[in-house]
């Protein structure tokens, strides 16, 4: 059974708690990595621009896989892929 960190479930119902789980585990076996090489990040409000958070992730050495909208919350599943960095690929399209 995957374990999921209490702090990122708490006050989710329990379907919208089964559903992280579910998508957790099936990203798991699809990358052949364990879960605890796998970050779960709950953000309130929908942000314009990911790309802020894909970039701080990416200097903690995570790649996001997956997302998870539930009940107007996101849920990114992140992998570990690296070390922790000092800087992060620019994702911003230069001309």
């Amino acid at each position: 059974m995957v374990r999921v960190n209490d702090e990122v479930l708490r006050d989710l119902p329990a379907e919208d708690e089964e559903t992280i789980k579910k998508a957790l585990k099936s990203l798991a076996i699809e990358e052949g990595v364990n879960e605890s090489d796998i970050k779960i990040v709950p953000v309130s409000l929908i942000p314009i621009r990911l790309q802020h958070i894909f970039r701080e992730l990416g200097k903690e050495g995570y790649i996001v896989k997956e997302s998870v909208v539930l009940n107007g919350k996101l849920f990114l599943l992140a992998i570990k892929k690296g070390r922790k960095l000092d800087i992060a690929p620019d994702f911003e399209a230069r001309f």
